[in-house]
């Protein structure tokens, strides 16, 4: 019957059998674990709930306000952590932006004198590359015969 009951296939006469049973003092030893439980159902039977409904409402509406409340605290402290480092990028980047801009060069003819000699050492570099470059045509040329002979091969094989 004790498995019924937990199954929930007893009938009214044979739950109130079982309180009983449960709120005797001659409950057998394999079954003492389950006076507790019984006991407590029989409390709560005992209880009149006339607006349960209410009390469960008031329940799921305070425990979802504490909840909100807490995503709340969470969102304004994380928020506050990104607007205090927004804050900080922000004024180190200003501060590095207002540092003072110092000229290399205090005399403009110097500055154009240093220009011209940085100038005429890239061009230096720059033609002695171009000059290396004039043996590739040489290369060109000794190559010319190995494609001709490679078109009359491409031709054969696209005829077919």
């Amino acid at each position: 019957m004790l498995q019924r009951y937990f199954d929930g296939t007893t009938t009214e006469k044979e739950d109130h059998i079982l309180r009983s049973y449960f709120k005797s003092k001659m409950v057998a030893k394999e079954f003492e674990e389950y006076i507790e439980f019984f006991n407590g159902i029989c409390d709560l039977s005992a209880i009149r709930h006339d607006n349960i409904e209410d009390e469960i409402m008031d329940h799921i509406l305070e425990h979802e306000t504490k909840e909100k409340s807490g995503y709340r605290r969470l969102y304004f402290t994380v928020a506050g952590i990104a607007a205090s480092l927004v804050i900080i990028i922000g004024g180190i980047l200003l501060r590095q932006q207002q540092q003072p801009y110092k000229d290399t060069f205090d005399n403009p003819e110097v500055a154009y004198v240093y220009a011209r000699k940085t100038l005429a050492y890239v061009s230096e570099k720059y033609n002695s590359g171009i000059a290396e470059l004039s043996h590739f045509e040489k290369l060109q040329n000794a190559v010319d015969p190995l494609n001709m002979g490679m078109e009359t091969v491409n031709r054969y094989y696209d005829e077919k």
